[in-house]
């Protein structure tokens, strides 16, 4: 009878928690790692989590941005459009108030994003070390 060696890799990045959580839970089953190690990459799990919630928050702000851009884009072709009328100057100021509240809102946006990244690099950082104990 010949014995040989299976094994298979895998790239953790691309998995998310709740990946890492069924592989653990069938490596212990399977008794393929001990307890060290099943807390260490448990621990590695919690970091992926928090790194997709984060990703997903700056791609959700990322959308906001984009539409933003969009609703500007057209409400300057609008403003452009609008003649001097009473009429037309109330409906000017209505659009320009709108401009500066969504130019606001976008500088928010812009910080948030910032710290998000920076929140991603610093997290990207510890799952790098993580990942390299093993």
């Amino acid at each position: 009878m010949e014995r040989r060696e299976n094994y298979t890799s895998y790239y953790i990045w691309n998995w998310n928690k709740e990946d890492i959580e069924k592989k653990i839970s069938f490596y212990v089953k399977k008794q393929f790692i001990d307890k060290n190690l099943e807390s260490q990459l448990k621990e590695l799990a919690v970091l992926l989590g928090e790194k997709t919630k984060l990703d997903q928050q700056k791609a959700k702000l990322k959308y906001e941005q984009d539409q933003m851009t969009e609703e500007q884009a057209r409400l300057r072709e609008n403003i452009a459009v609008l003649g001097n009328t009473s009429q037309e100057a109330s409906l000017k100021e209505q659009y320009v108030n709108k401009l500066v509240s969504q130019e606001n809102r976008f500088e928010s946006i812009k910080t948030e994003i910032e710290e998000l990244e920076k929140n991603i690099i610093q997290l990207n950082k510890k799952i790098e070390e993580k990942i390299q104990i093993f």
